[in-house]
């Protein structure tokens, strides 16, 4: 069957997954006249340029720079996971241009595994009676797990403090050989989907990561915070972007990207509050990734979106806090 054999769609959406994915949503527009929404998950080629060392002037660079444009200019919608996509689209363009934001969300499975158990394989290495900084996920280079390492070093005389760091990846054998002298930094092997969210559960406080980049200046919505918040314990962050989510749920702290110093006195300041005041900050995250990230919420307002004559009010843009 054709393309032109198709009957005639109301809205097109392309998905920034694949940048190239727009100029086919283009070809749709033009030629069935519908309306088109560009959505952007990832920035290309800016990822190409800040996180894989490409050169702004690289041929491939240049050609992806153009596809972009031509989706900012000739969409009649954008949307962004980031909040602060806006200001890039507006230096993008020369100009403003509405950017609504829906972002990732609470997918139902954590939802349908609520019951789930702690691992009874990891109830034997769990630290015990400590306040426990727990990573769960990949452990690679894009996790930036050098200052978390490098913190439980420096704590490791203060005997009340001890990491959990859960999953596999590229340095997972490195980081343990590093840490193979300090008995208060525990490494377990990925555990099930389902049994994340006890895991996270026990921990006192959550850590993720991220590479200083200007990629993050626009904001993320990453799944790791989506699955933290929800556990309803308090996460602590080493990032630098454009602050969002934990900030609007006043549910954590970030430090800056990279500042093992400032790492290790965010940790020594949670361990001395008491447990009720980190209980507080993570039923706030997880009171709001309920409320404001659910998919009904978020397909509600992708519907209005859509609907709508004139984009709906949740205009993304680098004033959001």
């Amino acid at each position: 069957m054709r393309v032109g054999d198709l009957p005639k769609p109301d809205v097109v959406i392309a998905s920034s997954l694949s940048l190239l994915s727009i100029l086919n949503g283009l070809l749709l527009k033009f030629r069935r006249g519908c309306l088109l929404v560009f959505e952007v998950r990832d920035i290309w080629p800016l990822i190409l340029t800040e996180n894989g060392g490409f050169s702004r002037y690289n041929p491939f660079v240049l050609a992806l720079g153009m596809v972009e444009r031509l989706g900012y200019m000739y969409s009649d919608r954008i949307v962004g996971t980031m909040p602060g996509l806006g200001a890039h689209v507006r230096q993008v363009l020369g100009h403003q241009k509405d950017v609504a934001c829906i972002p990732m969300g609470v997918p139902e499975e954590l939802i349908s595994d609520e019951g789930a158990e702690f691992p009874k394989d990891l109830e034997e290495i769990f630290p015990k009676a400590k306040f426990v900084v727990t990573h769960a996920g990949s452990i690679g280079i894009d996790n930036a797990l050098d200052t978390l390492i490098a913190a439980a070093r420096l704590l490791k005389d203060e005997e009340g403090i001890a990491f959990f760091i859960v999953g596999k990846g590229d340095l997972a054998a490195g980081y343990k050989a590093r840490c193979a002298d300090l008995p208060r930094v525990v490494f377990a092997d990925p555990v099930p989907n389902r049994c994340v969210q006890p895991v996270l559960r026990r921990s006192t406080a959550l850590y993720f990561a991220a590479h200083p980049t200007v990629v993050f200046d626009y904001g993320q919505s990453l799944n790791k915070l989506i699955d933290y918040m929800y556990s309803g314990r308090p996460v602590l962050g080493s990032y630098s972007g454009l602050p969002s989510m934990i900030d609007e749920a006043a549910c954590g702290e970030f430090v800056p990207a990279g500042d093992v110093q400032a790492l290790v006195r965010a940790i020594r300041d949670w361990a001395e509050r008491p447990s009720a005041e980190l209980d507080s900050m993570g039923a706030r995250g997880r009171a709001w990734v309920l409320s404001s990230r659910s998919y009904d919420r978020l397909a509600d307002d992708y519907l209005a979106l859509l609907v709508s004559s004139n984009p709906p009010s949740t205009v993304c843009d680098d004033r959001i806090a």
